[in-house]
């Protein structure tokens, strides 16, 4: 039989806490982790030129619009008097999984409204990008968005 003194319960308790952290470091290394995008630090230089599409957007009197229906999402364009010459691309970025990232180039159904069908999307959180032109400013819009 053995012995069961404070020497014991100590080593017990340290094998229980190194098994533990071993099993913690496996789980931790198993886990797939995706940067917001591959080329991050060459588009954080390059930011300077986002901000002055961003600060372009906010003198528009009305802003991108999202909407979601059943079957499809629309973005609304604000009207413009270049409005004919918008050209641009629509990223569906999903922050859990590069590999669902879904990117369109802006192509108008009605008006000024583009259309996306939730087909091409898997059910949960994306931040939509949009970055588009009308021939004479450039302009950026950021949302979040989840798709249900």
């Amino acid at each position: 039989m053995i012995k069961f003194n404070w020497a014991t319960a100590v080593v017990i308790a340290f094998i229980c806490f190194a098994s533990y952290i071993l099993f913690l470091v496996y789980k931790t290394s198993q886990i797939k982790i995706d940067l917001v995008s591959k080329d991050y630090y060459a588009k954080e230089i390059a930011y300077e030129k986002t901000y002055e599409k961003i600060k372009n957007s906010a003198t528009l009197k009305n802003n991108l619009k999202i909407i979601q229906t059943p079957d499809t999402i629309l973005l609304i364009f604000p009207d413009s008097a270049e409005a004919l010459n918008i050209s641009g691309v629509i990223t569906y970025m999903r922050p859990s999984d590069a590999n669902k990232d879904v990117k369109e180039s802006i192509q108008f159904s009605y008006s000024l409204t583009h259309r996306t069908l939730k087909s091409k999307l898997q059910k949960g959180l994306y931040q939509v990008q949009v970055e588009w032109s009308d021939g004479l400013k450039n302009y950026y819009f950021e949302q979040p968005l989840y798709v249900d």
